[in-house]
């Protein structure tokens, strides 16, 4: 889905700070649900969080590869291609964290019936079901880990493409008003 432009503004900027601000805050739920307690509290809303972070990591991907294909070509072409395809990586990993936490949530619940009785006839036995749990436990904290990197990764590369061609057209003296230095003061 390739979205080019939000308000009159381009719109790969607006969108990816969603998942840049989010993916993080999922990874610490994520940890966070680990224990019981706190995944009773927090639990629906990280995997709430996560589904927003994932469908505006798609949008941010869509949007990016619009901007690209308006972009003219600069220097740091080689910056853009390593950021653009850097960004293909998160949504399989944002996705997949969005899928286990689902999956422990849900997994929670049954094991809730289970151990009200309201399944009079379980299919997993108890040992199966902590090992289970365990399991995607263990696969949360490896997405969390592995999307929070990938998050950083492209926003420095992101970042580091725009600021490049940023400093370049100040070294050039076309970034400021004055043309450098000074602010628009000349000596005479």
């Amino acid at each position: 889905m390739e979205i080019k432009s939000l308000f009159g503004l381009p719109a790969h900027p607006l969108l990816v700070h969603v998942p840049i601000v989010l993916i993080p805050l999922v990874a610490i739920g994520a940890v966070l649900m680990l224990w019981p307690s706190w995944r009773a509290k927090i639990g629906w809303v990280t995997v709430v969080l996560a589904g927003v972070a994932t469908v505006f990591s798609f949008l941010a991907v869509g949007s990016g590869e619009a901007l690209e294909g308006a972009a003219e070509s600069t220097a740091n072409e080689r910056l853009l291609d390593a950021h653009t395809s850097q960004g293909e990586n998160i949504r399989v990993w944002i996705a997949l964290l969005f899928l286990v936490l689902l999956a422990i949530m849900l997994w929670d619940h049954y094991r809730a019936r289970i151990a009200s009785g309201a399944d009079a006839n379980p299919r997993v036995s108890p040992s199966r079901a902590k090992t289970i749990g365990t399991i995607l436990s263990v696969l949360s904290i490896l997405f969390a880990s592995v999307a929070t990197y990938w998050i950083v990764r492209i926003g420095h590369s992101g970042a580091k493409a725009s600021w490049n061609k940023t400093e370049q057209q100040l070294q050039r003296g076309g970034g400021g008003e004055g043309g450098g230095e000074g602010g628009g003061e000349r000596d005479g």
